[in-house]
């Protein structure tokens, strides 16, 4: 396989080594501290860090969409209508209003309406997203045949080099708002993410020189870079999740929920901190507010579900399993 990326690789990490760190640990710091104060509470701090934020940076669709429940919970008019008109900005439907916060009055009043008909511009790059749509139709052909599917990626490959050449790469604010609705879906950064999956998998080590710089630039987001991480390879890599594939630290069987043990943790804690992620103690503290709460947030992350056949294994033979892996069982 030709090292397409090898020009790539160079003109993208000059640029990016030029200002890596500066954006990602500003920003993380800013979105963990308005997270600390969704899981106590403190909706309305939480809903002025985020307007700070989004003042001072591109806020991902992930900060944005908690950015709203916050203004929501704070019942501040004023920056509910701000981050809705952002959110519809980006490409969001009414319908994902609708869905989600029909127990707010403000999505039944004069002001949703007067927001929802006025004239939008939105903010997404049609012509990426016209590319990234001809790419996962190729991606989702036949992926039995390894010929064909080897031919289909570097087709693949060959398209997001020219993606590059002529605006750069691929980011959030191109891709707009991913709905995923009961009955129509917009998943355009969902289907990069899938494609990036066997790219990355394709030349990994290649991929391992610009996707860091990448992710610290702020050119993808923490939660695009933590689900192709376990798929690069670079010098002195250490893992930064518990469970590499899917790229998770939590994994629940039955009502028994996983992660690392001790020795683990730490490992993996000072690889997340070269990277500005927020701890697993911390994560999971987030992910279990998330869990109970009865609004769509999305701190933390969600537990993945381990399915198995107790023919082949109970759960207590399960769990030992997982043990010599380095998980353990953990209190939620």
């Amino acid at each position: 396989m030709l090292r397409l990326f090898v020009l790539l690789t160079f003109s993208i990490a000059t640029v990016y080594s030029l200002h890596s760190q500066t954006f990602v640990e500003e920003y993380n710091l800013k979105i963990y501290h308005a997270e600390d104060k969704i899981i106590f509470e403190s909706y309305c701090d939480a809903t002025d860090i985020y307007r700070k934020i989004s003042s001072e940076f591109y806020i991902y669709n992930n900060d944005l969409q908690n950015a709203l429940i916050c203004a929501l919970l704070c019942d501040n008019a004023d920056l509910i209508e701000y981050f809705s008109k952002k959110l519809l900005e980006r490409g969001a439907p009414v319908r994902y209003f609708e869905e989600n916060y029909y127990e707010f009055e403000f999505f039944s009043s004069d002001s949703w309406e007067t927001l929802q008909n006025s004239e939008i511009e939105y903010t997404f790059t049609p012509e990426i997203r016209g590319k990234i749509e001809e790419m996962v139709t190729r991606d989702q052909r036949d992926r039995s045949n390894p010929r064909e599917r080897a031919m289909d990626d570097f087709k693949n490959l060959l398209i997001l080099n020219e993606i590059v050449t002529k605006y750069g790469f691929p980011t959030e604010k191109d891709l707009g708002f991913d709905f995923l609705g009961e009955s129509d879906r917009t998943e355009y950064n969902r289907w990069f993410r899938l494609i990036m999956i066997h790219l990355t998998k394709l030349q990994p080590w290649d991929f391992g020189e610009i996707l860091p710089d990448l992710y610290l630039e702020g050119t993808i987001s923490k939660h695009q870079f933590i689900h192709l991480y376990p798929n690069i390879l670079f010098c002195d890599q250490s893992p930064i999740t518990c469970i590499p594939a899917p790229a998770t630290n939590f994994l629940m069987l039955d009502d028994i929920l996983l992660s690392c043990n001790d020795e683990l943790k730490k490992e993996i804690d000072l690889a997340r901190s070269t990277f500005y992620l927020d701890s697993i103690e911390s994560q999971l503290k987030k992910s279990i507010y998330r869990r109970n709460s009865t609004h769509p947030w999305l701190i933390g992350e969600g537990f993945s579900i381990f399915y198995y056949n107790e023919e082949t294994g109970n759960l207590t033979e399960r769990i030992e399993g997982f043990k010599s892996e380095g998980l353990v069982p953990v209190s939620y």
